[in-house]
Order: C-alpha cells, then sequence, then structure tokens
C-alpha cells in the first residue's frame, strides 16, 4: 500500500496546513513553487450555493427585476 502522505504534492498541502494552523508565513522553495503551479496552476474555484447560501436581497433583487420587466412589456 503507498503511503500517500511522502507524495510531495501531500507534503506541501501538509506544509500549507502547518503554517496556516500557526498563523506563520510559509517560504517555499523553487521545487515547491513549480509543484504548486503544476498541480493548481490551471484550477478554476467556481462556487457552489445551496438557496440558504443566498443572500435574500440577491433573491429579492431578481424577483424584483422581473416584475419590473413584466410591467414594461404591458
Amino acid at each position: 500500500m503507498i503511503d500517500n502522505s511522502t507524495l510531495p504534492i501531500n507534503q506541501l498541502i501538509a506544509k500549507l496546513n502547518a503554517a496556516a494552523e500557526k498563523g506563520e508565513p510559509l517560504e517555499l522553495s523553487v521545487e515547491e513553487v513549480k509543484l504548486a503551479a503544476e498541480e493548481f496552476g490551471d484550477l478554476v474555484m467556481i462556487p457552489v450555493f445551496e438557496m440558504s447560501n443566498i443572500p435574500k436581497r440577491y433573491l429579492e433583487r431578481d424577483s424584483s427585476d422581473s416584475s419590473d420587466t413584466e410591467q414594461k412589456g404591458k
């Protein structure tokens, strides 16, 4: 069985997590920066919301916009 903690990317993530937990700055080697760029450089984060996470004013804005459009069309 492979010990995943020995994989370079997992070691880098552990280093990031340890620094964050301690509230300390982090210095990365050139190799670590290249590894992070290879692993994370093409990622795009897309937020996913549940209805309970969407602010009420946003929902109200959408409903008021559609009612304005309906009134203008009359």
